[in-house]
Formats: structure tokens, C-alpha cells, sequence
């Protein structure tokens, strides 16, 4: 899938800086249905790409009203939910040797109720003594891969948001495929996602396993609590947190757009307050995690201790081979990437309250300013980015899960082509000349910034080799 990112970055970049032209254009809509076809539902990282490369097409289709572009991919979307399957089926197929699942999976207190619909990712487990895998007993199992899942589930709960909010409040302009595809996935997410991750289902600890999403979130946030302070970072909210945060916040502007009741969408009472639970702890931690100042730095000083941030302190230009920790560390640039995203369904699940409305549009004003003065750094021609958000640019995950290999200064500026920093020049003028800078770097034929692109922005996105010298 990676083949179609910087074609498509180049495209998009288009539709911030010089928007009619990109409307009815058919290599866009060649380009995006390439990347629909490409998923690839038992992949974990065709999922996890998929959300990102679309995310800023989907915005772009709605924004300029392309009834070609939203139907391909709202169509594309629903053909990817029609594929997910019920537990119950994998279980009776894994009881009949049809099938090998993970063991969790069998597990309904662990991993949900029957009906419960997930994608059937493969993954290669290894069985190993002593650390040593046992030659030619490599197995595949069917999982659930709970982050790619929620990423890409995101990516669908946007496109109902879109779907719901540049329909005007009439229900008659939606189509007859937008209209099964809001259903279907309203419930999908209600019933397979949201409901049973917050109450149910085995939400997965570095310390230990907690009973379901909710237990594991207070249980962060309770700064009296001992069990969590052996590593600083054992109290974090990652990923997979924001993006089922981010779902909740998109169900719920749906469940009060005036479009709800005409919509035939069901939810009970006890539903309702989950959303709205789940919305009020999300506002809470936002407020926990981020300084009262005018920065956005989410949970600064909470991953130092964290393998990945130990060489955050080092700039060099050679991979490090001493640990430079940097107590006071924001997150990186890379995760950080989708905070527009999470932020702006945070804010429009506040539809209908003016206070937490405003506090979520202060925020994405502070993170565009963030990323203006503390992350993008301007040379010229070219654009690059600093590894972390508070300007701090020193090394990213040396020796990553035993790779031998690192992030170094600048080497997570790739993160600018899924398009997300883009939207934030609503907020920020700055970032409009910046978008242009990145598209005329990203179309120059000058060797020099041809060269520049791939050691930056290509498809490796380190700039070491094994044996640490710079490339």
C-alpha cells in the first residue's frame, strides 16, 4: 500500500492549496481506488495504513461535495465491514479443525459475546524454548488486532460523521448506500466495539490484563494508585485508547444530529449513558494530561522511562550508543500525527455545549501553534519535522524491538504525508505556506530535493543501517 502514499500526499497536498483542481479528477479517483482494493482485512498493517492514507481523501470528497469520490469510498468502507465475522462462527470452525484462532478468542469473557463481529487478522506464532524458536513450528492463528481494528474503525466512524454532517439536516439527500452503510456501521460500532471494549471484554495492561477499557482507564488516572508506578509510562493513554475514544465522540455527534430518529438507528437508554460516560472521562483526561500553559504537549514527561525515549536526548548524527534520557520528553511526532483527527471529533461530540465545544477549539488552536513554532522546521525549499512535540528532535526507538536500527533527527518528518497537520491551517495561517512549501518540495525535479525527499520521506523512514552509519 505504501507504493500509493506519496501519490496520493501529492494529490492532497492539491486539495489544501489549490482545491478546484482536484474535484472530478481521474487520476484521484484512480489512486484511491487502488488503495480501497488494496486492504487487506487479515492484515493488521493494511489496516492501520488504510486508515491513514484516507483519512484527508474522505474530508476532501465531502469538503468539495464529490459525489464520485464519497460513493467510492463509502462503498469500498462497507464492503471491508461485510467482511468482518462473528465469534461464534471462528469458535465453531476452530471446535471443527477448520480453523486455528488464538486462544483468546475462544474465550467469551475475554473477547466478547458470539455475535461480536471482528476482522480476522493472521498472525505467525513461533513456539520457542527457552527463547529460541523451535525450527518448523511456525503456526498461523486467526486474532483480533485490536489496535489495527480500532484505526481502521475509526477511519468508518469518520466517514458516518461526514456522511451525517455535509447532509444539510435533510435526510432525503443521503443516498441509498449511505444510508445502509450508516446503519450498518452505527450498530457495528455500538455492539461489537464500543459497548463491549468499555464493559466487557480483557483490556491488555504492560502490568496486568484489566477487566474492560473502563477499569483500565481510571485505574491510569488515579495518580494514588501504586500498582502503576513502577515506570512513569504504565499510566499512559496510547493509541488504542484515543481512536476508541475518538469512535464514541463520532456516535455520539450522530446520535444527536436531527437526523437520528429519521435514520431507523436503535440504542437503549444504558448505551446512551456508556457514550456519555466514556465522553465525560475522555474530557477528563484531556484535562489531566495537558499543562494549563499554551503548549500541546499530551502526557509530557510520562514516556522517558520508556525504552523508545531513552536516546531522546541525543541529537547526533550517528546512531547513539549511550542512553541520553530526557526526563521532560513530549511524545513523538509520528503517534502524535492523528492528534487533529481525535481532537476534532472530541469537539464535535460537544455540539450542544458551548463550554466544552470552545475547550476542544482552544486546543486545536494551541496544537496548530504547537506544531508551527515547535515542530516544523523550514530550510529553504525543504520541510522537515522534529522527532518530537515539544521541538525536541534527538533519536526514536534505537534498537526497536531488537531491529538494530533507529529514528534519527528529522527521520519521523514521513508522518507529514498522511495529511493530518494539513487541516490544522484552519487554525493557523502559518501552516497554509507551510502546505505550499511541502508541495512544491514533494513536485520539484531538483536532484538535490529529489534526494532529500527519500532520505526523509521515503519508504524506509530511518535514516540508519544496522550497523548505525547514516544513509
Amino acid at each position: 500500500m505504501k507504493i500509493f502514499f506519496f501519490t496520493a500526499f501529492l494529490i492532497l497536498l492539491v486539495f489544501y492549496c489549490f482545491a478546484d483542481q482536484l474535484k472530478n479528477d481521474q487520476k484521484y479517483y484512480e489512486i484511491i481506488s487502488n488503495i480501497l482494493n488494496s486492504i487487506d482485512i487479515q492484515n493488521e498493517n493494511s489496516l492501520y495504513e488504510t486508515q491513514q492514507v484516507l483519512m484527508l481523501p474522505l474530508l476532501g470528497a465531502f469538503e468539495l461535495n464529490d459525489e464520485k469520490i464519497k460513493s467510492l469510498l463509502t462503498k469500498g468502507l462497507n464492503d471491508s465491514l461485510d467482511n468482518m465475522t462473528e465469534l461464534g462462527k471462528l469458535r465453531n470452525d476452530a471446535k471443527n479443525n477448520l480453523i486455528k484462532i488464538d486462544e483468546k478468542l475462544l474465550n467469551s469473557a475475554l473477547s466478547g459475546n458470539d455475535q461480536r463481529k471482528i476482522f480476522t487478522v493472521k498472525r505467525i506464532y513461533e513456539n520457542k524454548i527457552m527463547g529460541k524458536v523451535i525450527p518448523f513450528t511456525k503456526e498461523v492463528k486467526i486474532t483480533e488486532a485490536v489496535l489495527s481494528e480500532l484505526q481502521f474503525l475509526y477511519l468508518v466512524s469518520s466517514a458516518c460523521k461526514y456522511i451525517i454532517m455535509y447532509n444539510q439536516k435533510e435526510s432525503k439527500k443521503l443516498s441509498e448506500y449511505e444510508l445502509i452503510f450508516i446503519k450498518k456501521s452505527f450498530n457495528l460500532l455500538l455492539n461489537s466495539i464500543i459497548i463491549p471494549f468499555w464493559t466487557e471484554i480483557e483490556a491488555w495492561h504492560w502490568k496486568k490484563s484489566y477487566k474492560n477499557m473502563k477499569e483500565r482507564a481510571i485505574a491510569r488516572l488515579n495518580r494514588q494508585n501504586k500498582e502503576l508506578s513502577d515506570y512513569s509510562y504504565y499510566r499512559v493513554f496510547f493509541d488504542e485508547d484515543k481512536h476508541f475514544f475518538a469512535i464514541t465522540s463520532d456516535l455520539i455527534f450522530i446520535l444527536k444530529s436531527p437526523l437520528f430518529n429519521r435514520l431507523e438507528l436503535k440504542i437503549t437508554e444504558y448505551e446512551k449513558n456508556i457514550l456519555s460516560e466514556i465522553q465525560d472521562l475522555t474530557l477528563r483526561i484531556m484535562k489531566d494530561r495537558l499543562d494549563k500553559n499554551e503548549e500541546f504537549n499530551f502526557q509530557k514527561g510520562m514516556w522517558f522511562d520508556h525504552s523508545d525515549y531513552h536516546y531522546a536526548g541525543s541529537n547526533s548524527i550517528d546512531k547513539p550508543e549511550k542512553k541520553s534520557i530526557k526526563y521532560d520528553i513530549a511524545e513523538d511526532t509520528a503517534h502524535s500525527h492523528r492528534w487533529p483527527w481525535w481532537l476534532k471529533s472530541f469537539l464535535d461530540s460537544w455540539i450542544d455545549n458551548e463550554n466544552n465545544y470552545n475547550y476542544y477549539k482552544s486546543l486545536l488552536k494551541r496544537l496548530s501553534n504547537q506544531i508551527v513554532e515547535k515542530v516544523f522546521f523550514i530550510d529553504g525549499e525543504k520541510v522537515l519535522l522534529n522527532n518530537f512535540m515539544d521541538g525536541t528532535n534527538g533519536w526514536y526507538r534505537v534498537n526497536y524491538m531488537d531491529s538494530g536500527i533507529g529514528y534519527g533527527p528529522y527521520t519521523l518528518s514521513h508522518s507529514a504525508i498522511y495529511g493530518s497537520w494539513l487541516i490544522l491551517a484552519h487554525y493557523n495561517d502559518k501552516l497554509k505556506e507551510i502546505n505550499k512549501l511541502l508541495y512544491n518540495m514533494s513536485c520539484s525535479n531538483d536532484k538535490e530535493i529529489i534526494d532529500f525527499r527519500i532520505k526523509y520521506y521515503g519508504k524506509n523512514y530511518s535514516n540508519t543501517k544496522k550497523n548505525g552509519t547514516t544513509t
